[in-house]
């Protein structure tokens, strides 16, 4: 079949949601031909896909013919967007695409449900509970409460829904990693990762307040795509007890967390693989989409929030680590709640239930 996926990287958007597209696109390229539809935005990550698929770079088109109703919804779409799907729907009739994996928060509903009338097969990645997709198969992985779950079980009625925390994608090497965890007991060394770009200068945040606490290592996670790399290479290089690493791949970062006693970051993609290790978090919210996630942790004690970027500052992350170093029963209370909240038994193949409904689509398609 042919697969497509819809996903951008930027400076602004970062890297996270390409790279979870590339998991998923190396899990399928076996018996399939892979596209990523990429528009080439500022800081994109083009050299990570066009040597393994086929990067279709979205282009300007003139003009497109429509039915009535279709035009009729496309008047409710941005200009950008409107652009956007005519150019994303021309590389599908192009490339014969079966089968589209949209990993976009800006793409809309009313573009997902014009998009699906062209193809046999839609997979929605979102973090959001108030969207209707129109998707076959939609996918949420984030840590999700019942009322949460129910309210988009309601809002997207038609679709297969895989929901919550065991539809993590994790490298299958971190199966390994996971025999290895044990309970962190005090806090040594700590790791800080605001994903790949940090467009609102966490890290910086965190490194000052770090600075001012003794007798521990530091590891700073990056990548060279981040603006201020130059900057923090030169902050770290005064410090000898701060570590930075760039663009190091999955598994290597999973050692790392193993590694390390405590982390400070967001709530992305990486905190599930932090609790997957059982590494604790300290964890700032550097999105919209982030915060019904952190609130649900905090709730079951599996975090500790700090709150949103824009109210957390250096002496909240100094004070929560002092805190610890100060209190290591409370610490090792922490760490043992964050060890048992993802258990490895319990984590649901989301690559083999995509394969499944794929076999699905190409039978019925046999059938007709």
């Amino acid at each position: 079949m042919n697969i497509g996926f819809r996903v951008d990287s930027s400076t602004r958007i970062g890297l996270g949601h390409l790279s979870r597209c590339i998991f998923i696109a190396e899990k399928l390229k076996r018996k399939n031909k892979i596209f990523f539809i990429s528009r080439n935005l500022p800081g994109n990550m083009f050299s990570q896909v066009k040597d393994k698929f086929s990067l279709v770079k979205l282009k300007r088109i003139k003009g497109y013919k429509f039915t009535k109703k279709a035009h009729d919804l496309l008047n409710n779409l941005g200009i950008l967007e409107k652009k956007d799907y005519l150019e994303t729907l021309s590389y599908i009739k192009k490339y014969k695409i079966d089968v589209l994996i949209i990993d976009h928060y800006s793409i809309t509903q009313i573009y997902k449900k014009l998009i699906k009338k062209s193809i046999k097969y839609l997979i929605v990645i979102d973090d959001f509970i108030n969207k209707k997709h129109f998707a076959d198969l939609y996918i949420n992985n984030n840590f999700l409460n019942t009322k949460e779950k129910k309210k988009i079980k309601n809002l997207n009625p038609k679709s297969r829904l895989a929901l919550g925390s065991e539809y993590l994608l994790l490298n299958q090497k971190f199966n390994i990693l996971k025999q290895r965890v044990k309970v962190r007991k005090k806090i040594k060394r700590i790791l800080v990762f605001f994903g790949s770009i940090d467009p609102s200068s966490e890290t910086e945040k965190a490194i000052e307040a770090l600075k001012k606490i003794p007798d521990i290592e530091v590891i700073i996670i990056t990548t060279k795509s981040n603006p201020r790399i130059k900057n923090l290479i030169k902050i770290v290089n005064e410090e000898e007890k701060f570590k930075i690493f760039t663009d190091i791949n999955n598994y290597k970062f999973g050692l790392l967390m193993l590694a390390s006693d405590i982390a400070i970051g967001s709530c992305g993609v990486n905190l599930l693989e932090r609790l997957y290790l059982g590494l604790p978090s300290l964890v700032i919210s550097t999105a919209k989409n982030q915060i019904t996630s952190s609130l649900n942790l905090k709730k079951k004690k599996l975090i500790k929030y700090l709150g949103d970027r824009n109210n957390v500052s250096q002496n909240d992350i100094y004070g929560q680590i002092v805190y610890f170093l100060n209190n290591t029963k409370k610490f090792k209370e922490f760490s043992k709640r964050c060890h048992g909240s993802i258990k490895g038994k319990n984590i649901f193949n989301l690559i083999d239930l995509i394969k499944l409904n794929l076999e699905n689509v190409k039978n019925m398609a046999t059938l007709n």
